[in-house]
C-alpha cells in the first residue's frame, strides 16, 4: 500500500543505500540541538521532560527547521551522489 501512495504521488522518489553513516537518524540537525538542551539537565518525571522539549521545540525560529531541512538535502547528495 505504501509504494502505491508513493507510486501515485508527485513526490520523487529518492534511492538511498540500505545503510550509510551519512545519514544516520541520531545526527540530524534536530536531534544535535535537543541533545545539547538537555545536556546536564535533570527531570523529576517524564512529563517535564517532555514539557521542557516542547517548550524549547516551539521556541526555535522557522529558520532552524528550515536550516535542517537544507542540511538533510545536502547530506543526502554527498551519501547518494
Amino acid at each position: 500500500m505504501t509504494q502505491q501512495l508513493i507510486g501515485s504521488s508527485t513526490w520523487e522518489q529518492m534511492n538511498y543505500p540500505p545503510y550509510s553513516p551519512g545519514l544516520a537518524p541520531s545526527d540530524f540537525h534536530l536531534f544535535l540541538h535537543v541533545n545539547k538542551f538537555l545536556s546536564g539537565r535533570r527531570f523529576d518525571d517524564v512529563e517535564k521532560a517532555q514539557d521542557a522539549v516542547t517548550s524549547w521545540l516551539t521556541s526555535q525560529a522557522s529558520t532552524f527547521y528550515d536550516d535542517g531541512k537544507e542540511n538533510l538535502v545536502s547530506r543526502y547528495d554527498k551519501c547518494a551522489g
